[in-house]
This record gives C-alpha cells, structure tokens and sequence, in this order.
C-alpha cells in the first residue's frame, strides 16, 4: 500500500491515514497522549515529544535539518548494546523512512555505531539498511584525535609506543603512559607533537573511513587545552600545554588533508558546550580555516547571555561565528536541544530527570525558542540544525526529535538580525519574520518595518520565540 499523504487533521500510521479530532479541541495533556498514540514502537521511544513522523510530506531547504539518532541499535523493535546489532535485517518502519526522505539534509550524524575504528560492521548495516530503504545520506562519523577513546580505534593496536605520550622523566614504556580522563571518557593520549604520529593517524582514520564508507567525521576534543579539564598538567612534558593549541590546528589540518584527498569531510568540535566562554571568534576563524566545517553544541543557552555586562555582547559574538562561516563557505552544524536546557538542568541526576519533567507542550515551545534563536543567524545549508531532546534510554543521542515548525518555508534571509531591545531580537526572511524573547520579561512591541507585517503588534513570553509567516 502506498502512503497516504496526512493533511494537518491526518495522521499516517502503517501506511493508513487516520482522521484526527482537531487540535485545539485537547488539553495539554490530551495532545501528547493523542500525538503518542499514532508513533510506531520506535518512534514512542526517540520521539516521544515532537509531532508524529509521518506528518512531515516535504523537504524544507529554508530550515536545513539534519538527522541523528540510534536507529542503527534498533532490530525487530528490540534495543541492543550500543555499538552491535544483530543478525537479523535492520527494521525500518515505513514512518521512519518517510521522515527521512523528507528531510531537508542530507547529512546523518551517528554517535554509536559510526565511531571510526578499523572494522565496523553495525555501521555497514546501517547503511545498507538505509540504502534499501531508497535513502541516500551523507553519514558523519565520531573519533577522537588527542587520546585512544578505545583499542578498536583505527591505528591504535599497531602505533609504536613512541607515538604515545608519557609521565615527564618516565621510561617510554605501556605503563607509563598518560590517560585522558574527563567527565567519564579515557584513554591513552597520543604525542601529536610529533609530524609523523600526526601522519599516521591521519592515515589510519582516512583509511578506516574508506573501508567501512564513512563519509565525513567529527573530531571531537580538537581545539581547547579545557577539554583536558582535571588532569594535572606536572604529568606532561613542559612543552605541551604551551603549544597545545598548535598541534591540534597542525593534527586537525592533516587529517583533513588526507581525508580530502579521498572525498571525505572532516568536521572539528572547537566550538564546544564551553565554546562561547573559551574560543574566541578569531580562534574559531583559525580552526574552521584547517577543516570543512564545526559542530556548535548548543550556543543558544539563556543563562550565557549574561556573561559579559553588555548586553550585545553575546548577541555580537554570535554574529561573528556565523559571519565566519558565510566568509569561509564551511558548514557550521548546530547540534541544539532540550535536554541540557539550562545550566541547572546540566546538572540534574541524569536524563530521566529531564524526561519526567517535560511535556509535549514544553518541548514544542522549547523547540519554536530555539529555532528562532537559530534563524537569527543561520546561513542555509551551511549551517545544518541537529536537534534532539529528552528520550529515556541512552542520553539525547538516542533522539529523532520532529516538529512541525520545522517545515515553515520562511525564504531567504533578507538581513542580519536586528535589535528591537536588550535580549530581543528578529530578522527579516522573504516569507516570514522571526521575533526572538530572550529576556525574562514579556515582550510586546510592533515589527519593524520592512515586513508585510510591519506596524502589527507582537507579543512574546519570556525565553521564547515566533516564526510568523507572510
């Protein structure tokens, strides 16, 4: 049976277009349960908040929004060990696949079972799975480049032990070897000061992504000394914190180099969760220059834009990241959610804590917040949304996050954004405005000129966010 296409009172389920009691006849409540009750078993677990898959019927090249999530460690309906699937045929239910095909990037980052390493079977049949599904995406794999995340990494095993790093005034030896370890990751951290260690990693992870057909990589901890956090900096030789910055752009730049040579991306994690407080535009501008682009984990953050007494501070320093990109023609990835909403949510006894205070109502509003923030400054396809909120098992890497604001065709910017007070902000598009609150005050003003809907009233609650098409 082919798929019905389901109008805003529709709801595709199993190929079958069910009527659906309007909206705006439910309480709160009644709309998550109402929503819940038309997502297959999957979709219950990594979309339990957003609007039903099979309701998105297009691509949305004006809101490019890439896919992410742990699919890959679902067979049959059943979750397995993050990293291995089964040997039975991937199931892919026919509400996953629609959403895919409509989905307005074609990238797909995966967390689980595309970290690099020298054989990955989970992660060819996850491609395959998606290839006989007719889906054709561009997967972006994870890997480490200061530290051996785990011995399947690619290289590893046959790196001669002077590409390691060890205990200042210690034997080169296994044992004395110096481990990274930073909020509950490890492993052994290689001496990128070296050219020919930078080669060879280079190489193997390039040759790694080719074999098991990879087609870009994030490299995570790749620009700031902070992401070695804790660890006591008399351990190291004298000389690595103070060019610490130097051998990651020189490590970043030939990996890059030799994964061109062979039709891969490479994409750095510099600009991180911390990245607005630790890196610089001008750093930024340098690391992005070595690559094909950056990952921003969450810069939209209500708490950070208090930061510095001016109140455009923040705001202005956004602006210049996304300048960068635009200037440079690299794709800046925006991984934004809800999970990690505020600082004190960061904080909280895990992602359960999150889940269980949470609604579909809040998510939804959540959601139109952030992707106003988001179109404040967004480039089009160079600036690719990954967004995901609270799931139950695995973290937000588990979540396949939709909702139909993603669909609004709002044009073409028309602007950069355009102050209207302290914390409020929007920016014209051909075919609507977006208004941004972020301040903890109602907002009521009227649009600016410009628009169609200039001179009508606009009104914002604290900390939220308006897309209003023409």
């Amino acid at each position: 049976m082919n798929p019905i296409r389901p109008n805003r009172r529709q709801v595709l389920h199993g190929g079958v277009a069910l009527a659906a009691v309007p909206m705006t006849s439910c309480s709160n409540a009644d709309k998550s349960q109402y929503l819940f009750s038309f997502k297959g078993p999957i979709e219950q677990i990594v979309n339990p908040f957003g609007d039903p898959w099979a309701s998105r019927f297009k691509a949305n090249p004006s809101i490019p929004v890439a896919t992410s999530s742990l699919l890959a460690l679902f067979s049959r309906g059943n979750l397995f060990e993050t990293g291995r699937i089964n040997d039975q045929r991937l199931f892919m239910p026919r509400d996953f696949v629609n959403y895919h095909q409509h989905a307005s990037s074609p990238y797909h980052y995966d967390e689980s079972v595309a970290k690099i390493s020298e054989d990955m079977p989970s992660f060819r049949q996850m491609r395959k799975a998606f290839l006989d599904a007719g889906l054709t995406k561009k997967f972006i794999g994870y890997s480490t480049v200061n530290f051996a995340e785990s011995e399947r990494m690619a290289g590893y095993r046959d790196a001669p032990e002077r590409f390691f790093l060890h205990y200042k005034g210690m034997p080169e030896t296994r044992e004395n070897r110096i481990v990274f370890r930073d909020k509950g990751e490890s492993g052994d951290v290689y001496d990128i000061r070296l050219p020919e260690c930078r080669e060879y990693l280079a190489q193997a992870l390039t040759k790694a992504m080719v074999k098991n057909n990879v087609d870009a990589v994030l490299l995570d901890y790749s620009a700031s000394q902070h992401a070695f956090g804790s660890i006591t900096s008399s351990f190291y030789p004298d000389d690595w914190f103070p060019i610490f910055e130097e051998i990651q752009y020189a490590m970043l730049g030939k990996v890059t180099q030799v994964a061109n040579s062979k039709g891969k991306e490479v994409f750095c994690n510099g600009v991180t969760l911390d990245g607005l407080y630790i890196t610089t535009p001008e750093k930024t501008d340098l690391f992005v220059e070595a690559c094909n682009g950056a990952f921003w984990e969450q810069p939209f953050r209500a708490e950070w834009r208090d930061v510095d007494p001016d109140p455009n501070a923040y705001y202005d320093r956004l602006e210049k990241f996304f300048a960068i990109g635009r200037r440079r023609d690299r794709k800046f990835f925006i991984k934004q959610g809800t999970y990690r909403y505020t600082g004190i949510e960061s904080d909280a006894p895990g992602w359960n804590w999150r889940f269980a205070k949470t609604s579909y109502e809040k998510e939804r509003c959540l959601a139109e917040y952030l992707l106003a923030f988001y179109l404040l400054y967004s480039a089009g396809e160079l600036t690719p949304l990954i967004y995901t909120h609270p799931v139950i098992p695995n973290d937000i890497f588990a979540s396949e996050a939709y909702f139909s604001i993603f669909d609004l065709d709002v044009g073409l910017p028309l602007a950069k954004s355009h102050k209207l007070a302290d914390h409020v902000y929007s920016r014209l598009f051909s075919k609507a405005i977006v208004v941004l609150n972020n301040s903890d005050d109602i907002y009521k003003g009227a649009i600016p000129e410009g628009s169609q809907l200039s001179g009508r009233t606009v009104s914002l609650l604290p900390q939220s966010g308006k897309i209003i098409p023409y």
